[in-house]
């Protein structure tokens, strides 16, 4: 029952409340609190050096967007836009990247992030994320392992491994 114009309004000034609170909500940790960090999750899930975890998402849309709509199709058959995440053990988010069309890959995401092109502005020496198998392993991000060619099953430590990235998301 109200104009588009007031609908545009109103979305805008949600967006501008918060957007304001991002700076102070959302932020890489600095070297003290990302060595606070390193060592839960050592104590907790045996990750050293490990400052965060990294995953992708997909934020729904409710329709098609008019400018590129098909590149906003995900392999979940709905529109959405993509985003990487990174949390620490406390499920924090201390990093986030919106905006990319739904079909994009979460590898893809990424690679084209500031934290993957700029590494060393983020990570002190060893730290790393973990991250599941759909990223390629770096010396910043370890990804779970994943099954290659004709192997049937993975070895018994690349089973502990991945049960242990796992634990997290139910933790």
């Amino acid at each position: 029952g109200i104009g588009k114009g007031s609908v545009r309004n109103y979305l805008l000034r949600a967006v501008e409340a918060v957007l304001s609170l991002f700076k102070d909500t959302v932020f890489w940790p600095g070297e003290e609190e990302r060595k606070e960090i390193r060592n839960r999750f050592r104590e907790k899930y045996f990750f050293p050096y490990c400052v965060g975890a990294v995953d992708g998402t997909h934020l729904g849309l409710a329709f098609k967007p008019e400018l590129d709509g098909e590149d906003y199709w995900t392999r979940k058959q709905a529109y959405a836009v993509s985003a990487t995440v990174v949390c620490d053990d406390e499920k924090k988010i201390r990093y986030l990247n919106v905006g990319w069309p739904g079909s994009v890959h979460d590898q893809r995401v990424w690679q084209n992030s500031v934290i993957a092109k700029t590494p060393t502005n983020f990570f002190s020496d060893r730290e790393y994320v973990i991250g599941d198998s759909a990223y390629t392993p770096t010396p910043f991000l370890v990804p779970a392992y994943k099954k290659f060619g004709g192997q049937v099953v993975l070895f018994a430590g690349q089973v502990f491994f991945n049960d242990l990235l796992s634990s997290l998301r139910t933790n």
